[in-house]
């Protein structure tokens, strides 16, 4: 079993998210956690999985972490949430277009 995408449309956002790892835009544990989800040639399941499940997640736990005071920690999770976001923007673009 593959554990990221092959499919060069899924495979290169798959690279391009994870690839913010090194400046704390995502890690590398969770990006994993998202392709085993995916199925290839199938723009729902990478919404699904990146949007809907990761980003959703991600969100929920800079929430928490802001009503618990953790501001700093709250900025980094939004940060990680927000390029989990931006990874499913382009296929949900494809999806509706």
């Amino acid at each position: 079993m593959s554990l990221v995408p092959k499919d060069s449309l899924f495979d290169s956002q798959w690279l391009r998210t994870k690839g913010h790892a090194s400046s704390g835009g995502a890690e590398v544990a969770e990006c994993f956690t998202a392709a085993r989800q995916i199925r290839a040639a199938v723009p729902e399941s990478w919404i699904q999985a990146v949007l809907c499940d990761l980003g959703a997640g991600v969100l929920s736990q800079a929430h928490k972490s802001v009503a618990n005071g953790h501001r700093a920690r709250a900025l980094a999770v939004y940060l990680r949430a927000s390029n989990y976001f931006r990874a499913a923007y382009p296929l949900s673009d494809w999806r509706t277009g």
